[in-house]
């Protein structure tokens, strides 16, 4: 199962496959800001993913919208 590992807290969650990032971490209690509720405006949900990018989906268009605007590295 995957699982995704926060710093600086050092807390580990298992994941479902079809999971979202900010969903799983408010599911688990982990407090993650997300202004717009995740739908790509705002960019404060994001993350850096430091290992396991493989197994992450490729961004939706509008997640790649303002990862361009904002110049953010690309992912997958």
């Amino acid at each position: 199962m995957p699982q995704i590992h926060y710093l600086p807290d050092d807390r580990t969650i298992e994941i479902d496959d079809d999971d979202i990032i900010l969903e799983a971490s408010l599911r688990a209690g982990i407090p993650h800001t997300h202004i717009c509720g995740g739908s790509a405006r705002c960019s404060t949900c994001r993350v850096l993913v430091v290992e396991g990018l493989e197994f992450c989906s490729p961004r939706t268009s509008p997640e790649e919208e303002l990862a361009k605007k904002l110049r953010l590295e690309t992912g997958n």
